[in-house]
């Protein structure tokens, strides 16, 4: 369609349509037919997909009320709901993943219900997207439902008696069509655990306002009273630094800071100014795992790493410096056909060795300017 509008565009001008301009009103006519024929066909399609969907009112509520059990519970209220049914749908991958997971495997105990609470008929399509009967809803659904998390990485959850870790992507269903419409997020946990996350700096905050699905899944959040967090400021821009950690003597976080402070230092200093006010390293230092794990988030970044503390903080610091340039390379530029996300299926790209390996490259580059 766009070849054939920049081949019709110059016809008002005669001397620069080339072979076209001895057959001028013939082509133009032929053109013309074209033309219409091709805009009746995205016509119907238009019409065929519908007008865009109203926003609606989104509000996501977790609960972490018996963490022994790995079971996290998911709430979602949609609020002004003018269509017949609403699909909602989990994710099979995560940005930054590059692989299929079919978080809908660990989904148990789905309900719906109307504005007066009544249940709603509702239908598993497929292996990850659930459809409500939305016709007799009143305007509102209520959709419940639970996930076991019990796995510490960058792509899946855990909850257990120490913490809940939550990666959005394995997690929260997304309503199918309303992507872009603004979400409430309240989490509902133990009053001893402090909510720590890139959505603010306060740990006693637990209603967030996120501006979109995208946002709300690509903000990790740790739940936990055995989480210690620690803050400085670059050029302006506060930087948390959440340690969750199973030994007991990994008090002493003060060579993890200093290298974190540098490595932050040199790669803003030869970067463009990032877009956030603040930025979150959340590190797990786990002595029973058999692999550690780094991933990058767009105002955030989770590392997990196999030791503690006060024997493994080098390795952490060379994970950090690749996961904090994904800041700008990957989370700000990246592969075009990674984006914009469809969640449901994978989305192939040959540009890996740039998104990836560019930034391993520079990495290393920073732990060496930083004198790490």
């Amino acid at each position: 369609m766009r070849t054939l509008l920049l081949q019709y565009a110059p016809m008002g001008r005669p001397e620069t349509c080339g072979s076209f301009s001895a057959e001028l009103p013939t082509r133009v006519h032929e053109l013309l037919l074209l033309l219409c024929v091709t805009l009746g066909h995205l016509a119907g399609l238009r019409a065929a997909q519908g007008p865009t969907p109203r926003p609606l009112e989104l509000a996501y509520t977790v609960r972490v009320d018996r963490p022994t059990t790995h079971l996290v519970d998911i709430e979602i209220v949609a609020h002004q709901v003018e269509t017949d049914n609403l699909k909602f749908v989990l994710p099979a991958w995560g940005p930054g993943r590059y692989a299929i997971y079919d978080f809908a495997k660990n989904v148990q105990e789905f309900s719906a219900a109307g504005a007066d609470d009544h249940p709603l008929p509702w239908i598993k399509l497929d292996k990850q997207m659930w459809r409500v009967d939305a016709g007799q809803a009143g305007g509102r659904v209520r959709v419940h439902y639970q996930v076991f998390a019990n796995d510490l990485t960058g792509s899946f959850s855990q909850i257990d008696s120490w913490h809940a870790n939550l990666n959005g992507p394995s997690i929260f269903m997304c309503v199918d069509g309303h992507k872009p419409d603004p979400i409430t997020l309240k989490v509902d946990a133990p009053a001893e655990w402090r909510v720590i996350s890139g959505f603010s700096t306060s740990t006693t905050q637990r209603t967030f306002r996120v501006g979109n699905y995208d946002l709300l899944v690509d903000t990790p959040l740790e739940i936990s009273g055995e989480c210690s967090l620690d803050q400085f400021q670059e050029q302006g821009k506060t930087i948390g630094v959440a340690v969750h950690t199973y030994n007991d003597d990994d008090s002493d976080r003060s060579r993890l800071l200093t290298g974190l402070k540098k490595l932050v230092h040199v790669e803003m200093a030869a970067m463009p100014p990032p877009d956030f006010q603040h930025y979150l390293f959340i590190l797990h230092f786990v002595p029973d795992i058999s692999m550690g794990d780094g991933m990058e988030h767009l105002s955030s970044t989770q590392i997990i790493v196999r030791g503690s503390v006060r024997a493994s903080t080098q390795e952490a610091l060379e994970t950090a410096a690749h996961e904090f340039f994904h800041l700008w390379n990957v989370k700000r530029l990246r592969p075009a056909e990674l984006g914009p996300f469809d969640y449901t299926r994978e989305n192939y790209s040959r540009t890996l060795w740039f998104a990836e390996g560019i930034t391993t490259y520079y990495s290393y580059l920073f732990l060496l300017r930083s004198g790490l």
